[in-house]
């Protein structure tokens, strides 16, 4: 089946591309309504043959957070938007994102993410957090605890050090 999609954000037509083509949907896209238009209309055979394919929509993102970690569908949205991760960066926010506001130690993310035997470079998590933080466009959203590790946190304006 072919679908006709009509989006100009990247960010939004990519992860729907993707989410189409695993229903088995030949994906035809075009930035503007005119080129819509202007598209080739699919075979007759497809028209006739109508599917049924559920779209789930994320919960509402609360106002005041703006992140949403969808486990099932493996998908992060900050402000209504996808963000598109690697499974690695998806497993680090979605851990974090079990214990909002709590520091995770950096052993526990490491055991849980990349396994218990893990003997990799030092420094793979550090590389994946940056990654993540980039990705949702403000380091603000996972704070680094020294010696520690990591918490997901709402990022908000910089204040002055209290005297």
């Amino acid at each position: 089946m072919r679908v006709l999609l009509v989006e100009d954000d990247d960010t939004i037509a990519d992860p729907l591309i993707e989410g189409l083509g695993r229903y088995g949907f030949a994906v035809t896209r075009v930035v503007t309504g005119a080129a819509a238009l202007e598209a080739p209309h699919g075979d007759p055979a497809d028209c006739a043959q109508p599917k049924t394919v559920l779209v789930e929509q994320p919960a509402p993102v609360p106002e005041a957070v703006g992140l949403l970690v969808d486990r099932r569908a493996r998908q992060v949205w900050l402000h209504g938007r996808p963000v598109v991760l690697s499974p690695k960066e998806f497993a680090v926010v979605a851990l974090l994102d079990e214990e909002r506001g709590a520091v995770v130690p950096r052993q526990r993310l490491i055991e849980q993410v990349w396994g218990p035997r893990f003997f990799g470079a030092g420094r793979t998590l550090d590389f994946h957090v940056a990654s993540v933080r980039r990705k949702l466009g403000d380091p603000g959203w996972v704070e680094t605890r020294r010696g520690v590790g990591f918490r997901l946190a709402v990022p908000g304006p910089v204040s002055p050090p209290a005297r």
